[in-house]
């Protein structure tokens, strides 16, 4: 909307209206257009070109919108990262897409050359999801045996980390034409680092649950700003169903154990509910996920598809 020019009102609810946003907020007042930020935000004026000097540590988002909007202004702009770039994968996937949209961007340094006057035209099909997927293959993993096809195998999203994080808490994974199957396994304890892929955070939480011991996950600390504190959500998701976990803030240790059915508050966020789901599969008795239509947000579908692989999902 900043790139198009105008005035408007974003309306949202929850936590998605409490993410930072002044970083971006300041870069825009240097280019022509205010923000600011009361129970909904308000944007007036239009980005002009120019020198974008950012931080790139607190959201990829802010750079991933600042490359799809310079394209549309006039003249050439270039983005400056005054800091390392967190989840780089995001942007890596903003930058493929828009060159099969027929946009040109140079990759610097410390940054992006973005060339202006330019227009977006193509056809792109999109790829799967390996975030979401994640849940099917963690489910394989913990109950069962599962197969899950559509994936590229080569793409940069981080998510794709999954697979490797599976193998190191020893769970059976093959590929064979394109199909990835995950089975049951006598799951290890493991550690990993969150930095690129913050999204299978929950999920991987929960393979942890499920191994015989102590397992490690670092590099968590913009999980606070995700649709939920998920440092927080996680934790007392693990809790709800009698597994121990903690975190210093940096990182997140979890103690696996005898996971045992409970009721879990879903805090509103769509990945703590199909965690939820996930870890349930693996308790005797029944659980109770609070606020389940939150899965609404990202898969619609989900317990459509739970189900139909063997889950027991009713709503209440």
């Amino acid at each position: 909307m900043a790139a198009l020019g105008g005035e408007y009102e974003f309306i949202g609810h929850g936590k998605l209206m409490e993410r930072p946003n002044e970083e971006l907020f300041s870069v825009f007042a240097l280019h022509g257009v205010s923000a600011k930020k009361d129970k909904t935000i308000k944007v007036k004026g239009k980005l002009t070109s120019g020198e974008y000097r950012i931080r790139g540590d607190i959201s990829s988002q802010y750079i991933s919108g600042l490359l799809m909007a310079l394209p549309i202004l006039d003249g050439d702009s270039e983005i400056v990262l005054t800091t390392p770039l967190c989840s780089a994968p995001y942007v890596d996937i903003t930058l493929e897409v828009l060159s099969a949209f027929g946009v040109k961007i140079d990759k610097l340094e410390n940054g992006y050359k973005v060339y202006g006057n330019q227009k977006y035209f193509g056809v792109l099909a999109p790829e799967g999801d390996w975030s979401n997927m994640a849940f099917f293959l963690v489910l394989g993993a913990i109950n069962g045996k599962l197969s899950v096809t559509g994936m590229n195998l080569n793409s940069v999203q981080g998510d794709k980390k999954i697979i490797e994080i599976l193998k190191l808490a020893g769970a059976s994974v093959t590929i064979e034409n394109g199909v990835i199957t995950v089975k049951e396994s006598n799951l290890k304890p493991f550690v990993f680092d969150a930095e690129d892929c913050p999204d299978l955070v929950p999920i991987t939480a929960t393979l942890a649950a499920c191994a015989s011991g102590k397992s490690v996950i670092n590099s968590i600390e913009r999980l606070k700003i995700k649709e939920s504190d998920r440092v927080e959500s996680t934790i007392a998701l693990l809790k709800a169903f009698n597994i121990k976990a903690e975190s210093d803030g940096h990182s997140l240790t979890v103690y696996g154990g005898n996971p045992k059915a409970g009721e879990v508050d879903s805090f509103n966020d769509h990945r703590i509910v199909m965690t939820a789901a996930v870890l349930a599969s693996v308790c005797d008795g029944e659980s109770k996920i609070i606020n389940a239509k939150a899965v609404n947000k990202s898969y619609p579908s989900f317990f459509n598809d739970y189900n139909s692989v063997g889950g027991n999902a009713d709503e209440f």
